[in-house]
This record gives C-alpha cells, structure tokens and sequence, in this order.
C-alpha cells in the first residue's frame, strides 16, 4: 500500500520565499519598507541598487549603506485536522544589505553589493497527531519551514539626458533551506476488508534537509525620469528557473486499521505497532522552480517643497509556479521496504498585484518623515493553503518611518534611517483532498488561517 507523502511548496522565487506564496516590497531598506516600496521613481545611490539601478548617481563619489530588519511573526492554521488552528513557535529573522556605489563621472555610475534577500524561520513543534487519530496519541510531527537567500548584484546606470537615465544589474543568489510537512492518509475502496472509506490509516511527517542551491541569470533593467516637480521610475526583472538539492527523509505511523491493511496486505509478514513511528529512509532530491518575471511602475510628486507624495504598482508572475518539479527524494519505509517515489506538488498560484501609496514630510529641520501602505493581492490558492504558506487571502502592509541626514567634516554625510513595518492578512482556505493510489487518499484540511508579523529596521549611509 502506497502512503505517498504530499510536500510542502515552499520554493517558488527568491523574493517569494521570504513568506512562502507572497513577496514583500522592501526585505530590509528602513526607506524602502517606510514608503511602501515606493522607490523605483526617486532612489538614488545605494538605494536604487536594490530598487531601480538608474538611480545610482550621487553628489557623493562614494556611498556605502548598511540596512538591517529584525521582524517576527505569528501564523497559524490548521495542520492536523479542519478547524484547527496552531500557532507557529516564535522566530526572527533579520535580514541585512550592505551595498556601494562609485560616480565614475557625471553620466555613469557603478553599484555593487550583497543583501539577505529573504529569511524565513516557522516552526510547528510536537504537532498531536491523536487530532487525527487516537490511535496515534504517541505520534508527533514537527512541520517547518526554514530559508535564507543570499543575492548578490552589480549595477550600472547611465544618464541618457538630465532627466533620464537606464540602468542594468546582473543578481546572483545563494539559497539554503529545509522543510518538513506533515500528511494523512484515509482509506477507499477497502470495503472488502471491512474498512470503510475515510478511515484514517497513517499519518507522516516528510523532511527536505541541506537543501541548497545558486543562480547567477538574473537581471533587472530600469528607467528612471525626473523632473523638477515629479518624477517616474519602471523596472523589468527576468524569469530564471532555480535548482536545489538536498536529501529527503522522514517518519510515519499507522492507525490499527493502517496497520492491519499493511498486515493484510503482506500476508502477515508484516505487523506494524499502531502509533509507533517508523522511519522514512531518504535519498538525494532536487527540487526546481522559478523567480517569476516582474515589472515595477512607481511615480511621485512633490505638493510643495516639504510634502511629496509616492503611488506605485507591481506586478509579479507567479502564475507560472503551477507545480513544483522534485526528482530523485525517493523514501523507503523501514517497516515494510516499499519504496516511494515522491511527487511533484500542484500549486496553482495566482499573480501576485501590488498597489503602493507613500508620503514624505520634510518640514523639520532636515528631518524626513514617512509613511506608506502597500495592498498585496492573494498569491496562495484557496484550494491549497498550509499553515507553511502564505496565508490565502490579501496582504496589507502599513509602515512609519524617519530620516535625517548630518554632516561629517567638510564633504563627507551620513544618513541615518528607522523604520517600523506591520503586515497582516487572514482568510479560510483548505488543502483539497489528493489520490495517493486506488486504496488510499489525504483528507481534506479546511480552516482559518492568519498572519502578523512586525518589522523593525535600521539603515545608516555613509557618502564621501
């Protein structure tokens, strides 16, 4: 009997993989995050290498930022049965950028740097699988979700005319990552031996560890235009496929009406213990999806000289992640020697729509202050939510922000930035029912889920 073990798909895009089906507008800029990722039409320096590479050039010959942002989160969802809703264990993670650029004269500028693209730590401890089952009350899972991404980019922008200037960066990312995810099997079709359909027959618990991988065939291409009073900025990010490899591995255990089909099914040969756990051998997997192309459109407008206001939208194609591609993974039970060959995972994503408002006020003796609100659309499919996803319904971010800029020597600044982020979203949902073979199927999970999380965010540049 098959018992194949549904995984979680989680690797969809470097940006995605910050939320696991949704991507946020600013991963560590304190200005990026407190203008709602309202960039693209004004940055400038450092700050355009991450987003708009024809804002590079500066007064200042050299620049060098150092962002950092400290968030965590509470998500929770159902796992083991509908209506559940489990909470996540607390985790942070923060993400950093250190980035630079060089005025190699008055039309063309150079940018260069590395930033955590994304980091994701959620955690399910010692997830009760009797919900499920009583006759697994001695059965745990652990369902999880660990990434970082690590991009690398090198940027140049000319200026075409004085109000407009192109600009390219080549990005490379470096990508580490483990899941776990837990998964059920009910029975069909086994009237015969007097087990009715819908009979909970085993619960498992599958482990992608040591997953790893890079790309280096990424780009985006922007333009920036600005004008006195206003000003507009449009970005292009290419699809690349990504690859990575790590090992599969995993448990599982048998309700008393799983083991004695096993038992039925060898002839006696084999007598598993019901809710014992028995291990999953694993083997070497690859796993394979892709950064969605994306286009950004971003303008701003000064109302007067203290009070500018930003609005921009984004586009992401994450309608080409349908599935996620695995190969190799293959687990062996321990118990039985059965072999099983893991499957790809339908996702069925839905593009991702980003609506962007932001304000800036500079009316306080240099000091810049900022607010911004960005309305994500839902990427994750009603259909087939996890409590390691995104939650399936919209996003909402609200920031604040501050900034003020001091002089260092005669030439020499130093701009200093805070930022703090929140962003919320719920909405129902459920993992729709799969045939696992001609004996046995997942059961439908339906429930609500949420998320919060806040971030905390810190940027100094230095211009000399």
């Amino acid at each position: 009997m098959k018992f194949l073990l549904i995984l979680l798909g989680l690797l969809c895009s470097t940006n995605l993989w910050a939320a696991g089906g949704y991507e946020k507008t600013s991963p560590w800029s304190a200005v990026g995050a407190s203008l709602g990722g309202n960039m693209a039409s004004h940055a400038q320096g450092t700050d355009a290498l991450f987003f708009n590479p024809a804002g590079l050039h500066t007064d200042q010959t050299f620049e060098v930022q150092l962002g950092l942002s400290c968030a965590g989160a509470s998500v929770s969802g159902p796992v083991a049965q509908s209506g559940q809703e489990l909470s996540m264990d607390n985790e942070t993670v923060c993400p950093f950028g250190l980035v630079g650029t060089y005025q190699v004269n008055d039309r063309l500028a150079v940018g260069f740097g590395a930033y955590a693209l994304a980091g994701l730590a959620l955690k399910y401890s010692n997830v009760d699988m009797s919900a499920y089952s009583p006759d697994l009350s001695g059965y745990t899972t652990t369902p999880y979700s660990n990434l970082g991404v690590l991009e690398t980019n090198l940027s140049v922008a000319y200026k075409l005319t004085k109000s407009l200037s192109l600009g390219v960066a080549l990005k490379g990312q470096i990508a580490q990552a483990g899941l776990a995810q837990t998964t059920m099997a009910n029975s069909k079709n086994l009237g015969g031996m007097g087990i009715p359909d819908g009979t909970p027959m085993a619960a498992s618990e599958t482990e992608l560890s040591d997953l790893e991988g890079s790309e280096w065939g990424s780009f985006t291409v922007g333009l920036q235009y600005q004008k006195k009073r206003w000003g507009l900025g449009i970005t292009y990010r290419n699809e690349v496929k990504v690859d990575v490899s790590g090992r599969s591995g995993g448990t599982i255990a048998y309700t008393a009406a799983g083991a004695a089909a096993v038992s039925a099914a060898t002839g006696g040969m084999v007598n598993p213990t019901p809710g014992q756990s028995y291990a999953l051998v694993g083997s070497d997997v690859n796993v394979s999806t892709y950064i969605p192309q994306q286009v950004k459109i971003d303008t701003h407008y000064h109302l007067n000289q203290n009070n500018t206001l930003f609005v921009g939208y984004n586009w992401t194609d994450y309608s080409v992640n349908n599935q996620l591609q695995i190969s190799g993974g293959t687990l062996t039970n321990s118990q039985t020697g059965q072999q099983i060959q893991l499957p790809n995972i339908n996702l069925n994503w839905q593009d991702l729509h980003d609506f962007k408002l932001g304000y800036e006020n500079r009316s306080f003796d240099g000091l810049a202050l900022r607010a911004g609100y960005t309305y994500s659309t839902q990427v994750t499919n009603d259909d087939y939510a996890s409590a390691t996803f995104a939650t399936p319904s919209e996003f909402h971010h609200v920031a604040l922000g501050m900034g003020k800029t001091f002089d260092v020597g005669s030439e020499n600044t130093l701009e200093v930035n805070l930022a703090v982020e929140h962003y919320f979203s719920s909405g129902d949902g459920r993992k729709v029912s799969e045939e696992i073979d001609a004996t046995s199927e997942t059961p439908t999970i339906s429930g609500s889920f949420r998320t919060n999380a806040t971030a905390a965010m810190i940027g100094a540049t230095y211009g000399f």
